[in-house]
Formats: structure tokens, C-alpha cells, sequence
């Protein structure tokens, strides 16, 4: 009798998660349905399923808009209709729009999106209280949850990594040399800048710039890249941090983390990241063996490249001034490491430091015209990687 009355429970149990999944299956199945798309220059209308999230925040409420889908955790709360949908047709596709949903938990605000990076989704409201939306070909690029208006934003993005001698630490500036260039822009880091474009001038907003001694590489190397590129508008992503060892750089920590994030930032808004420029290794020569500093540079190249999307995406490095180095064989260790880059690395090259060189008072950092130099020779660099030379028999 006992085995009767538990082999009739697991029944029960089996049938139970049967009707659960497929449950959940018919919600999933209708978003799919009803998702069906035409990325195509017409414009095509698509409803999107009036269900709400079943318990995505906190487990303890429903969202407002989500679908199904779009939660892993698919329990704890019913479905909910949407009771009411208010807001302006789809409009202006260089523009961010909104609707206002109304359900049992207050009003909810849905925004235009990117549906990729070349089609803008515009959200508007439908018959009955429906979500529709109308995907629209960008003339341009998609960001920021609207088509961009080409020639409004910059176009060549580099992302600008390492510690000192990237942030620049050479006294100036010079009037008529490092004047800015209302076409060279920055990432702003700090207060009011933080998160846009800003004009880019000395010194660039790294994690640690210095006022007093603010001469960096970057503001040159944009003016040469500008020079041989037709004036393209440049948007540089100040990102480096003086004294670092190459182990505060490696992916998952705070530097690396927050690099990509600004560099997809700054994606976002249009442009794309053209090259990485790198500049560190003084911190680790003599506590680092070249093997590992050769580990952990291969594999901040590869996550970059990774995390951003380009698997060919040119990573720049540079030498050691001529006056530090002084034939140390811990110094030539690291700066071997990085000669050889181009020799196991697709898409990278090592910028020389010769006939630079140091600041009068100590010999670790460039001084101003090295510093000047060296960010022509980095542009020259990323150049060279687009546009090689054809050699012929």
C-alpha cells in the first residue's frame, strides 16, 4: 500500500513539471512568435507580447516590461496584463523617445534601444494597449538608443592604457605646439566631464593626472593620426594609471574592468576603437620574470580584443627610455618581451625609444619633446597596421 502511495505521488510530481514547463514553453514560444522581424529599409511594425517578467527583481515582485525570456528565474508570480500604454508614435530616429505602460505596480517608462549596431528600435504604443516597436536603418550607426548624426561625434576612438609615462608626466605645455583641436576629443573622467565628449587637452583625464607636469603622449599622437587620415575627428580614452604593475591590468581587475567599460562607452555614443595604445613595464623589471610579464601582456591583448569585439584589433606598445635602461639585463628582459610582440602577435607593434629621452632630473620618464615623438611614432604605428605596404617582386 505504502509503495502504491508513493509511486502515485512521483506520478503526480512528474505530471506537475510536465504542465510547469510547458507552461513556461507557451509564454517563451509566444515572445518568439511574435518577434518575427524585417531588418530590411522598410519599416516594419512588430508587437511584442503583453506578459510581464515573472519575478526577475528581487523574486519578490514583477517587472514591468520584460518578457519570460529575457528571465532566468521563471517562478513566484503571475503573469500580469498591461492596463495601459500612452506615449508618441514612433518618431525621429536621431532621437531617444519613450513611452509610459501602466500595470498593477505604477507606471513603468520604456525607451527607444539599439536593435544592433546599424538599426534603432522605436518603441511606440499599439491598439489595445500593445508595445510595438519599428526597427529603422540607421544612415550611419546606432548608439545611445537612437540613430547618431554622422559627423557629430568622433569617429577614431583609441583606447589609451599603462602607467606614467602613458599618462605623461613631461613639463609644458608649449602654445604653439600643444594648443587642442576642437577635433580631438576625450573621455572625460572627472566631475562634470565624466562620461562625454569633452576637448581634449593637456593633461588628459587618466586615473592620476598630473597639473604641474602635464605633457602626455596622447594629444600628438591625434594630431598626427588627424594629419594622416584625412582629419578625421579623434576621441581618445584616457584610461592609464601611474605606478602600476602589469598584474593590476590583467583581465577581471579594477584597471582592466574599468578601461573596456569606458571604451564601450565611449562606443556607444559612435566612432569605433581604431587601437590600444600601451605604454608600461617600469614597475615590474625587477621583481617580474620576462616570462611571466610575456604571460600576462598576451593575455591582456587577447581579452581586449575579445571584450571589444575586434579580433584584429591593433595593440601598441613602447620601449623604455634609453637613459633607464643603462644595459640592465632586468630592464632588457622586459623590453625583449616587448620587441618581440610583433613576432607572436598578430596586429601589434613595439615603438622604439631611440634618440629619445629622459626628464633632466630623473630618467624614468620621457620629457616633454620625447614624450611629443613618441606619441607621432604610436600613430605611425597603427598607421602602418592598416595601411601595409605592398611589396612587389
Amino acid at each position: 500500500m505504502k509503495k502504491n502511495k508513493k509511486s502515485m505521488i512521483l506520478v503526480f510530481l512528474i505530471l506537475a513539471s510536465v504542465i510547469a514547463v510547458g507552461s513556461l514553453g507557451f509564454f517563451i514560444g509566444m515572445e518568439v512568435s511574435n518577434l518575427t522581424e524585417n531588418t530590411s529599409n522598410e519599416t516594419s511594425n512588430v508587437t511584442t507580447p503583453i506578459v510581464l517578467d515573472p519575478g526577475c527583481i528581487g523574486m519578490k515582485k514583477c517587472a514591468a516590461i520584460a518578457t519570460p525570456k529575457a528571465c532566468k528565474a521563471t517562478t513566484g508570480c503571475q503573469v500580469n496584463m498591461i492596463s495601459a500604454c500612452s506615449g508618441e508614435l514612433a518618431g525621429d530616429i536621431f532621437i531617444k523617445e519613450n513611452i509610459t505602460v501602466r500595470n498593477k505596480f505604477g507606471n513603468f517608462t520604456v525607451y527607444d534601444s539599439c536593435y544592433n549596431k546599424t538599426f534603432a528600435k522605436q518603441i511606440y504604443c499599439g491598439e489595445n494597449n500593445t508595445i510595438n516597436y519599428t526597427i529603422e536603418a540607421c544612415p550611419a550607426k546606432c548608439g545611445s538608443g537612437a540613430c547618431l548624426v554622422p559627423g557629430t561625434y568622433p569617429e577614431d576612438l583609441f583606447l589609451l592604457m599603462g602607467q606614467s609615462n602613458m599618462v605623461g608626466i613631461g613639463p609644458g605645455p608649449l602654445e604653439e605646439i600643444d594648443m587642442p583641436d576642437e577635433k580631438i576629443s576625450q573621455w572625460g573622467r572627472v566631475g562634470n566631464d565624466s562620461n562625454k565628449w569633452i576637448i581634449a587637452s593637456h593633461p588628459l583625464q587618466n586615473w592620476n593626472p598630473r597639473v604641474t607636469e602635464p605633457i602626455g603622449l596622447g594629444l600628438n599622437f591625434a594630431k598626427t593620426w588627424r594629419a594622416l587620415n584625412n582629419d578625421v575627428w579623434v576621441g581618445l580614452i584616457p584610461s592609464a594609471k601611474s605606478s602600476t604593475a602589469i598584474g593590476s591590468w590583467i583581465p577581471g581587475t579594477v584597471l582592466y574592468k574599468d578601461a573596456i567599460a569606458r571604451a564601450k562607452a565611449a562606443e556607444d555614443t559612435g566612432g569605433t576603437v581604431k587601437a590600444v595604445l600601451w605604454l608600461q613595464g617600469e614597475s615590474n623589471v625587477l621583481n617580474t620574470k620576462p616570462a611571466v610579464y610575456r604571460t600576462n601582456l598576451d593575455k591582456i591583448i587577447a581579452s581586449v580584443r575579445k571584450d571589444l569585439g575586434n579580433p584584429n584589433l591593433p595593440f601598441i606598445v613602447g620601449e623604455f627610455t634609453p637613459q633607464w635602461m643603462n644595459g640592465s639585463s632586468q630592464k632588457t628582459g622586459i623590453e625583449t618581451v616587448l620587441n618581440n610582440l610583433p613576432n607572436r602577435t598578430n596586429y601589434t607593434f613595439c615603438v622604439q625609444s631611440d634618440g629619445l629621452y629622459a626628464k633632466s632630473n630623473e630618467i624614468i620618464h620621457f620629457d616633454s619633446p620625447s614624450l611629443r615623438i613618441l606619441g607621432e611614432r604610436y600613430a605611425y604605428a597603427v598607421y602602418g597596421i592598416y595601411n601595409p605596404l605592398n611589396e612587389t617582386s
